[in-house]
Formats: structure tokens, sequence, C-alpha cells
């Protein structure tokens, strides 16, 4: 009987914990489910780092696209790898997937850069360059692009780049039309001529990191104007999933910047909330099925504190002396049996060893 008793209750307290658990997860399942199926699909971008090759003197025929040479030392294509890593950086970070052409110092002729970027199915196409002319006092940064479809494009990617670079006195100097250019490319394509390596005071700047990361981020606001869906997208990802959040990105003259100025979503009830609420139940239905052994562990915890107090003497000593018959009822079921059995026995080797009463007429009376 003893047994059953306990099996039902375990079952009675173990009953609620599992309702409660199947109770809290099942909305946040059918939650994740439904915010999963209505999640736009993932878009792609392809960037292009203009120019590329390393010069070789043992294979004077390999090819080597240094692009435009500052005076300073630095080349074309060392800064455009170096901010389109950037650009991918920041767009993996609101969850686009990106394809670079190239992401090593090698050459590429146009046809090869055109057809990864068709083969992408990218939703842009984007060419990074820095320029150059024969007059260093021309400076400034200009977006190219191929043909009517792209204008809108251009015209965008152009806006958020003269906000980044306006503050270093990077010019914005518009659009322009290349129709010689990326004609074989599927999407809207433009060319980022972000600053003049020919003009002492931008090429200066462009050693920067701080510098680069500004072109960057305005490259990476113009693709986003662009394509809006990438911000929408990103958007039902952190509603579906409150634990994703944009990822910082240091740099620009802004120093540390979100891939977003948005706040992010309020987290709803995670697991975490129900993960608390079940392991406390948990721990009641433990203290429940082994209530009798912590009992007797904390009845001899204080047997012995009360002794170490008792060898001291004064209030503490004469109470334990006069009362220690209430202590065993801080034991298990076990010991306290133990300890009537002993203290029964005890009693009655105390009464054999009285002497007997003497006996007088009135005994009989007592029958």
């Amino acid at each position: 009987m003893r047994r059953r008793a306990k099996r039902l209750l375990h079952v009675l307290i173990c009953a609620p914990v599992a309702v409660l658990l199947t109770a809290s997860l099942t909305p946040i399942e059918h939650a994740r489910a439904a915010a999963a199926q209505a999640t736009p699909p993932q878009v792609v971008v392809t960037l292009d780092p203009g120019h590329g090759g390393v010069a070789d003197n043992a294979h004077p025929s390999q090819p080597f696209d240094p692009g435009a040479v500052a005076a300073n030392g630095l080349l074309e294509k060392d800064v455009a790898l170096d901010v389109a890593r950037r650009v991918r950086t920041l767009l993996e970070a609101d969850l686009v997937r990106v394809v670079m052409t190239r992401d090593s110092d090698v050459w590429m002729d146009i046809p090869s850069r055109s057809q990864i970027a068709n083969d992408s199915g990218a939703a842009v196409f984007v060419s990074i360059h820095l320029n150059g002319f024969s007059d260093p006092t021309v400076g400034g940064s200009v977006v190219l692009y191929p043909g009517d479809a792209a204008a809108g494009f251009a015209q965008k990617m152009s806006d958020a780049v003269g906000r980044r670079l306006g503050p270093l006195g990077i010019q914005d100097d518009g659009t322009m039309l290349r129709d010689n250019w990326w004609i074989h490319t599927a999407m809207p394509t433009v060319t980022v001529e972000a600053a003049y390596l020919s003009n002492p005071t931008e090429a200066d700047l462009l050693r920067r990191d701080d510098v680069r990361q500004t072109v960057a981020l305005g490259i990476r606001d113009g693709i986003e104007a662009q394509v809006p869906a990438i911000v929408a997208r990103k958007a039902v990802v952190t509603a579906a999933n409150p634990t994703h959040r944009a990822v910082p990105v240091t740099g620009g003259l802004g120093g540390t910047v979100s891939s977003q100025q948005r706040s992010p979503a309020s987290p709803g009830p995670g697991l975490g909330s129900v993960l608390i609420v079940a392991g406390s139940l948990g721990l009641l239905v433990v203290a429940v099925m082994l209530r009798g052994r912590l009992a007797g562990a904390l009845g001899r915890r204080l047997r012995r504190a009360l002794g170490r107090a008792s060898t001291g003497g004064g209030v503490v000593a004469r109470f334990t002396a006069q009362r220690p018959e209430w202590l065993p009822a801080l034991h298990g079921p076990r010991q306290r049996h133990r300890l009537r059995t002993a203290r029964r026995r005890a009693l009655l080797e105390r009464a054999a060893r009285r002497p007997a009463p003497h006996h007088s007429v009135y005994d009989e009376l007592r029958l």
C-alpha cells in the first residue's frame, strides 16, 4: 500500500508538469513553424572587386591588372577587394547571401565576372572601383550604369554613398551612363567609383580603415535602398527568432555600427522561462520523494550542532539535557522506529532494576 501511495503521489505531481510543458511549448513551436513558412526567400547580391592579379617576373605573360595607382602606393585592386569584403560582412549581417566574383588577388576578365553574376541569380550586381585621372585636383565619387534599366539603382547608390562620404570632403558627382560596361548582366548593375586615387587627399583618406568602412556602409545602404526585401526579410526572421540580433560591425565614421539602425523585436515567451518553471516543479518532486532522507540528514546535523553547543554549558546545554526526546522527530521513518524501540527497551530495563514494593493488606483491595 505504501508503494502504491507513493506512485500515486508521483503521478499527481508529474502530471501537471507534463501538462505545463506541453501547453507552453506548443504555441511557441506553432508560431515558429508559421513564421518559417511566411519567411520571404533569401536575397542574393553579387559583388565584384575590380581589377586584380599579381605581377610575376618569372611569368611575364601572366595577367596583372592593378587598376589605378596612387602616389602613396595604394593599388586600386587591393582597396577594391578590401571594401568588397567589408560590404559582404555588412550584408551577411542582414541575412543576405553574397556572391563574390573574386575573393583573392587574382585576375579575371569581364565575361567571367558577368557569368558569375548571372549564374548566382542575384537581385543586383555591384562592381567596386576607385577612379583615376591625369589632373590630381579632380576628386569625388561617381556611380556608372550601363543603361536605363539601372538608372534608378545608380541614383539610389549615388545618394547613399554621397551621404556617407560627404562629411569626409569627398563630393558626390552623381551618376554617369557607361553603356559599354556590364551590358550582359541580367540584373540591375552599377559600378561604384568611390574616390580618386589620383587625388592625393582622397588617396590618403583611403589608407584609413574607418574611411574604407564608411565606403562599405554607403554601398550597403545603396543596395538595401534598391532591394527593400532585404530589410523586410530580416524583420520577419527576427520576429520569428527573438534571439537573433544585428551583428555589430566596428568601423566607419560613427564608430561601432549595427547592420541597420533598427530596434530589435521584443522577445516573446521563450523556452528559458518554461524550463525554469519545469525545473522548479521537478525539484519539488525530488523533495517529496526524498523527504525521509532529507529529514534524517537535517536531524543528524541539528543533533551534532546541539551536541557541540551542549558541551559549553549554558541555556542550550540545560535545554538539551532536559528535553532530548524531541530530537528523534527529525529522523526518517526507519531511524524513528529504531529510536522508539531502543527507548522502550531502556524503560523496561530501568523498571526491572527497581526494588520490589512492600506488600500490605491494602494490596488486595486494588485488585
